[in-house]
């Protein structure tokens, strides 16, 4: 996920299939990392042959959140092996 972000400024991956669901509530999502920033990027597994729906949350330390205008992104895990979702912030 390709966001800019300030300091205290998080990104969250926010889907009924992990931990969480697709309204995006940050409490229950899960954070992604800013190692290699602006890129962020989460490592998780997940169920193999699954279709996800998700959001992606941009959580402001002071303003609250806000929640991708697009619908929800759509990730199909392959059978076997690892896959990436690379996206940028509010773009399908």
């Amino acid at each position: 996920m390709n966001v800019v972000t300030k300091p205290g400024q998080n990104v969250y991956v926010g889907a009924a299939d992990l931990r969480g669901s697709a309204t995006g509530i940050p409490a229950k999502a899960l954070q992604l990392s800013a190692e290699h920033y602006p890129l962020w990027q989460l490592n998780t597994k997940l169920p193999p042959g699954k279709a996800i729906a998700y959001k992606v949350i941009y959580r402001r330390w002071c303003r609250g959140r806000d929640l991708e205008s697009i619908p929800n992104r759509a990730l199909k895990t392959p059978a076997h092996g690892s896959s990436r979702s690379p996206a940028a912030w509010d773009k399908p």
